[in-house]
């Protein structure tokens, strides 16, 4: 490594003195105590231990003739290579030499991934040089989307039938178990344990599932054909028994989801768009990812709930159709001991979004099902769990008596279950500073929402938000409180702090003005 180093620094000095003087200084001389290095130098053959040797690094000082040079000489010495850990170092090297060089690398395409596709073909290679090739198509996409675009097709059908691979196991006996996976929901992530370790297969389905990730976010303008080719693939992996590599997937399907909501502007939804795929899969996704949330990983899960986010953001109206059937794995992420902070944010994120993006009526036959574990999270440790629900609380208060008229909902055994968990957080001094404000925020919302219905505790509740005015840390959140309040419908008497909150407003006047 110091060797490769000193290389570099030499090669730079090199090119400064060629602008400054006009001269070639000709080669650079490095002097190198190391035997080994020594050795190499004198017979540079493949070892085990010389693939430390850190080529690419020395890459970006190449001019073009010699990177032309040496990636030629990498692909000659590919096509010639019969041992797989040398051609795995030799296309390691194609891959490091696109994403050093960058977009230099484009003109070489044409004689790099047609090699490494027949390379790929071949049935007798092993794992190793297979997950390398991918990585390789991964560095092309992502560095030189230009000059790739002519290889995408390709690139897409070998990923797709790397998704599933498997040394030992055929196509139709992978289908099988999956099947069999499906069928049996009570016993899901057991049927995952199986590990392929011995053959290393899962690294292959990982790198494939990576170089999908990389074709969807270099190439938007073939969302339709992801979505009719490799959507219902990767749908399938869904169930994949490496949790590695199930991430992986995971991901990926978020990233297809993302840029489907980012191609969504412009488009006529009841045309053959992206958007309109995606409504047609809503079903299938909900069933599949419903079957994960089921498991007993909890990585798993937060995964799971993921999707199901990024759905939401994409086709809200679509989630909120099938969130009944969610619903009971939302209450066990926030109800069960042995859920993890991660996971009960998600579920909270994911029960705030459907809830703003969608029509009241929607919620009414359950919304007690939904708030009973909502106001257990806002009891709970972690303050940012806290914090979260106290924002869907938010949520459940506009759901149950929204601002437009024409909603026959008795939302009054709600009121003070909502009131009282509040509360809680608001008299409670010792909080971090988020779920203070969150909790001022909220508990105005409900004087203002709710005020009529509250009777004697509403002096005390303002009486604390007016406590809250006196402390610089929480007094922006109370004034806002305050201004929600007094633009209530409900008209709510506030003379009982009137005086105090009039009194500290013209204070803060004034310090503005002076």
């Amino acid at each position: 490594m110091a060797a490769t180093t000193a290389a570099c620094q030499g090669i730079w000095l090199k090119n400064l003195l060629m602008e400054v003087t006009g001269d070639d200084p000709g080669p650079v001389l490095l002097y190198m105590d190391n035997k080994s290095a020594i050795d190499l130098a004198r017979n540079p053959v493949f070892h085990g231990r010389s693939k430390h040797i850190d080529i690419p690094s020395l890459a970006t000082y190449l001019s073009e003739n010699m990177l032309e040079k040496a990636t030629l000489e990498v692909v000659r010495l590919l096509g010639n290579t019969v041992k797989p850990e040398i051609a795995r170092t030799n296309i390691q090297m194609l891959g490091a030499l696109c994403h050093s060089v960058g977009d230099r690398f484009g003109t070489y395409l044409g004689v790099t991934i047609p090699l490494l596709m027949s390379y790929m073909s071949g049935s007798e290679n092993s794992e190793e040089p297979r997950e390398c090739i991918l990585q390789a198509m991964e560095s092309f996409l992502l560095v030189c989307s230009r000059d790739v675009s002519s290889y995408c097709e390709e690139i897409l059908h070998f990923t797709q039938k790397f998704l599933r691979y498997d040394r030992d196991v055929s196509d139709e006996m992978e289908e099988d178990t999956d099947n069999e996976i499906y069928e049996d929901e009570e016993d899901n992530d057991n049927n995952y344990e199986y590990i392929d370790d011995k053959t290393a297969s899962w690294k292959v389905r990982r790198a494939a599932v990576k170089c999908l990730a990389a074709l969807i976010i270099s190439r938007p303008e073939m969302l339709p054909k992801l979505f009719v080719e490799a959507c219902p693939k990767l749908m399938d992996r869904f169930g994949e028994r490496e949790e590695v590599v199930k991430m992986d997937v995971f991901n990926t399907f978020i990233e297809l989801l993302r840029q489907t909501g980012n191609a969504r502007k412009g488009q006529n939804e009841d045309g053959p768009s992206p958007i309109c795929l995606v409504k047609q899969k809503v079903p299938k996704i909900v069933k599949l990812v419903h079957r994960q949330l089921r498991g007993i990983s909890v990585n798993t899960k937060v995964a799971a709930l993921l999707v199901l986010k990024e759905l939401a953001v994409v086709l809200p109206v679509c989630v909120a159709d099938n969130f009944k059937i969610l619903l009971p794995e939302i209450q066990n992420a926030l109800c069960d001991k042995s859920s993890t902070s991660a996971l009960k944010l998600e579920a909270l994120i994911l029960t705030r979004l459907v809830l703003a993006s969608n029509s009241p009526t929607v919620f009414y036959t359950y919304i007690e099902d939904i708030s009973r574990p909502i106001l257990l999270a806002v009891r709970d440790s972690y303050y940012k769990v806290t914090a979260e629900a106290l924002r869907v609380c938010d949520e459940i208060v506009r759901v149950v008596r929204p601002k437009t008229q024409g909603y026959n909902f008795d939302y009054k055994p709600c009121i003070y279950p909502i009131y009282n968990a509040i509360m809680e957080c608001l008299v409670n001094q010792d909080q971090y500073q988020e779920v203070k404000e969150c909790a001022i925020s909220s508990i105005g919302l409900v004087v203002c929402t709710f005020g009529d219905n509250l009777g004697a505790e509403l002096p005390a509740c303002l009486t604390i938000l007016a406590n809250r005015m006196g402390n610089e840390i929480t007094r922006l959140a109370a004034v806002k409180a305050f201004s929600l309040i007094a633009a209530s419908p409900m008209h709510l008497d506030l003379s009982c702090v009137l005086e105090h909150v009039m009194a500290d407003l013209t204070v803060f006047l004034r310090k503005v003005k002076d």
